[in-house]
């Protein structure tokens, strides 16, 4: 899970780069098969999700409403930055981008369980406006946001 520097903003790629570890014989690479990407927002108060940080319960699916969900794409088993282009530039709405690693490629020598790691995400695209936050309201009926206008982003 990752925070964009902004709330709102156009993100047209993402760039990962999985482990490759030096301390055996082949230098394994612990990539995954396959990687998707989800684009939202938390449920929770900001408040509450940065006290909630360090705990694992806050990055449950059910926390969050993502309005983009991206196709799956394969990941090269290769210690490189790979490039996953979107679609279509998509509007981030709450500035929380998901990296989920599906399926597992490589096994570790030691306890013979499999591992998936990444070293490096890159987010790319273009902020709205840095003057434009959001704010967001869960209700039984659904939620609603709420746009913000600060004149000194560097407030925020």
């Amino acid at each position: 899970m990752y925070r964009l520097n902004c709330d709102l903003a156009f993100v047209n790629e993402i760039m990962i780069r999985p482990f490759q570890e030096f301390f055996q014989n082949d230098d394994r690479i612990y990539s995954s098969k396959f990687v998707r990407f989800k684009l939202g927002h938390s449920k929770l108060p900001v408040t509450l999700a940065i006290s909630k940080l360090q705990q694992s319960h806050q990055i449950a699916d059910e926390n969050y409403v993502w309005t983009y969900i991206s196709p799956q794409y394969p990941m090269e088993q290769e210690n490189v930055l790979q490039s996953f282009k979107l679609p279509r530039p998509v509007l981030c709405i709450g500035g929380v981008v998901k990296v989920e690693l599906l399926g597992r490629v490589q096994k570790h020598d030691f306890n013979d369980l499999f591992y998936i790691c990444i070293c490096h995400v890159q987010v790319r695209g273009r902020p709205l406006s840095l003057f434009l936050g959001a704010d967001f309201c869960e209700t039984v009926h659904g939620g609603s946001a709420l746009l913000k206008y600060n004149p000194n982003p560097l407030a925020w």
